[in-house]
């Protein structure tokens, strides 16, 4: 929740190009707000409101600097596809429901661009867990006809898509890949992130903790399956009483638990070839410990693949767009378990 990521993409080719990316900052105040209504803490109808519109102002600010950049104008663009900002994520209770904020009537309309938002719920109302969206993504740029390849997404959660030859056989969300280590950070030395993971290099992994950690549930649950940091937040983890271990031991510990996540989830796909891509492959820590988790899977950036590593979720938001407004169903039933192909999102109309 530190950054809006926009970019411009032309997707008339085989492969998508990006013209243009920027990233918004987002307030203190605002991130610090986002993150607690997150791990639940109580909060009112009208800080609902002003939070959804606040965002939304930031992602207005965030088109309009990306298209200076790529020097378009707002009529030389046939969509945006905000995804918004996931406050809370319930597939699995007797009302299944997704929570994104980011009013995107606002959107549209100070953009003066037509708007596509609400991706997430009509996949949730055909029987679907709502997530993860990127695997057909990964299906369309980065399928091998003769490899059964992995597409991991490192983000604040990972997810993992299985694709045999050009087949998407699956794709959930194997658990937390850097929500759990930017908190941390954050809390004891009130950095965003873990650069390169150099703290958690300096301390060692906590087997015991690490046991505990890895039986949590939802690792061990079969897909079709996702989270968020409603589950995987500070509060969760202060239930392992880890205030009782070195901070850089924990970090070193929270690594690990991603890595031997990830691995854990992988292994029953036997796969040729992992390709990662998000925040996450940028830190090299947590890239070194995945390869040798991984055995004889060969573990590689998306760039070697022509697919920037952190434009990959920014660029699955235009693909959607361009989906919904070609009134193309999307079919994720392999992966979120969803009856059928759907229609995903809404359309706001600029103007």
């Amino acid at each position: 929740m530190d950054g809006i990521d926009a970019l411009v993409a032309d997707l008339s080719g085989e492969q998508p190009q990006v013209l243009a990316t920027h990233c918004q900052a987002i307030p203190d105040l605002l991130a610090i707000t986002m993150r607690d209504m997150a791990r639940g803490e109580p909060f009112t109808a009208q800080t609902v409101g002003e939070v959804d519109n606040a965002f939304a102002d930031l992602c207005v600010r965030a088109v309009q600097t990306v298209l200076q950049q790529a020097s378009l104008q707002a009529d030389q663009v046939r969509a945006i596809g905000s995804h918004g900002q996931t406050l809370w994520h319930a597939p699995d209770t007797p009302s299944p429901f997704t929570w994104q904020i980011g009013n995107p009537a606002i959107i549209a309309q100070q953009t003066g661009i037509t708007t596509v938002a609400d991706l997430r719920r009509a996949d949730m109302a055909a029987g679907g867990q709502g997530a993860p969206l990127a695997p057909i993504l990964h299906q369309s740029c980065l399928a091998h006809a003769s490899e059964r390849r992995g597409v991991l997404n490192l983000g604040g959660i990972a997810n993992l898509s299985v694709l045999d030859g050009r087949k998407l056989v699956a794709g959930f969300d194997t658990g937390p890949a850097s929500t759990l280590m930017d908190a941390w950070i954050r809390r004891h030395k009130q950095l965003p992130y873990d650069d390169g993971g150099r703290w958690a290099s300096e301390g060692e992994v906590q087997p015991e903790l690490l046991s505990r950690l890895l039986d949590t549930p939802y690792l061990k649950a079969r897909a079709p399956k996702s989270t968020g940091p409603e589950l995987f937040n500070l509060s969760w983890l202060d239930c392992f009483e880890v205030d009782a271990y070195a901070a850089a031991d924990v970090q070193a510990t929270l690594l690990q638990l991603t890595v031997k996540s990830v691995a854990d989830a992988s292994k029953p796909y036997q796969l040729d070839r992992m390709l990662v891509c998000g925040g996450g492959v940028h830190n090299n820590k947590l890239m070194t410990e995945l390869s040798d988790a991984m055995d004889t899977t060969a573990v590689e950036s998306t760039a070697v693949y022509g697919v920037d590593p952190d434009h990959v979720e920014s660029l699955l938001m235009a693909w959607l767009a361009q989906a919904r407004l070609n009134a193309r169903r999307v079919d994720l039933t392999a992966v979120t378990g969803s009856r059928s192909p759907v229609l995903l999102g809404s359309i706001y109309e600029a103007g």
